[in-house]
């Protein structure tokens, strides 16, 4: 199975088209039990939502999702001025804007691990050639 989901929009209908695609494919990993794909689906919930604030210039965002042999791979690209060098909120400031969002979806991965569940989530920014500007890549893969 291969899916490939693009929208210019990130707007109500986008994000809700992005997530259905999400939850049909990573509902059907059998080796995942009911609490674990719910925090599959805050993470990827999470990534969209960053994608959807973040989203510069007219490029569409792509989400794909691609079968593994034990799991399956999901890649979200927006393009994007790249991502704040500072992960972690400042300690002068107890509700940043910045950093929450990549903290949960740390938090979620983790939980999973935990529970046995092989996850592997990172972001990582792709400059376009000869500009700032570029594309901000989410990636995450499940498996067994």
């Amino acid at each position: 199975m291969a899916l490939e989901v693009r929208t210019r929009e990130l707007d109500a209908l986008g994000v809700h088209l992005l997530r259905a695609a999400v939850n049909t494919a990573f509902g059907s990993l059998e080796f995942l039990d009911q609490g674990q794909q719910q925090s599959i689906c805050e993470i990827v919930g999470e990534a969209v939502t960053n994608a959807s604030k973040h989203t510069t210039g007219e490029k569409e965002t792509s989400l794909k999702v691609v079968e593994l042999e034990k799991g399956v791979s999901l890649e979200i690209a927006n393009p994007s001025n790249g991502f704040p060098d500072v992960i972690s909120p400042p300690p002068d400031d107890p509700l940043p804007e910045c950093g929450y969002g990549c903290h949960l979806i740390e938090g979620e991965a983790e939980s999973l691990r935990q529970s046995g569940v092989r996850v592997d989530c990172h972001y990582r920014f792709k400059p376009d050639k000869g500009s700032e500007r570029g594309q901000t890549i989410f990636l995450l893969s499940v498996s067994s």
